[in-house]
C-alpha cells in the first residue's frame, strides 16, 4: 500500500512540475506580448524578442557546444595537448592490440608457415 502512495506522489509531483514549467513559460510569453503591445500603443519601436526553445533543440545546441568547447580547449591549452598526444598513444595501442589478437585467432603464423612449404614443394617440382 505504502509503495502505491509513492509511487501516486511521484506521478503527481511530476505532473505538478510539468504544469509549472508551463506556467512559468505562459507567464513569461504573455509578458512579453504585453510589453510589446504597450510600445506599439506608445508609438515607439517594436523590438523583436528571442523565442523560446524547445527542450529537444535546447539540448542539441548545449550538447554541440560542449563539444566545441572541448575541442577548443584541446588546441589551445597545455592540458588539452595532454590528453589529445595520450588519446592518440591509447588508439594506436588498441589498434595494435587487435591486430595481434586477430592474427593469433586467425593463426596466422601457421598459415604462412604451410604458404612457404607449398611454395618450395612447387619450386622443387618445376626444378625437376
Amino acid at each position: 500500500m505504502a509503495k502505491d502512495n509513492i509511487g501516486l506522489l511521484n506521478e503527481i509531483s511530476a505532473s505538478l512540475r510539468q504544469m509549472n514549467m508551463a506556467q512559468v513559460r505562459q507567464n513569461l510569453e504573455s509578458k512579453a506580448y504585453q510589453e510589446q503591445q504597450l510600445a506599439v500603443s506608445a508609438g515607439g519601436n517594436v523590438q523583436q524578442q528571442a523565442e523560446f526553445l524547445p527542450a529537444g533543440e535546447d539540448f542539441k545546441r548545449r550538447v554541440k557546444a560542449s563539444l566545441f568547447t572541448a575541442k577548443i580547449a584541446e588546441n589551445f591549452t597545455e592540458s588539452g595537448e595532454r590528453a589529445q598526444r595520450s588519446n592518440k598513444e591509447s588508439k594506436k595501442s588498441k589498434k595494435f592490440n587487435k591486430i595481434l589478437i586477430r592474427d593469433k585467432r586467425v593463426g596466422l603464423g601457421t598459415i604462412v608457415d604451410a604458404v612457404k612449404e607449398i611454395l618450395w614443394v612447387v619450386v622443387i617440382f618445376f626444378q625437376r
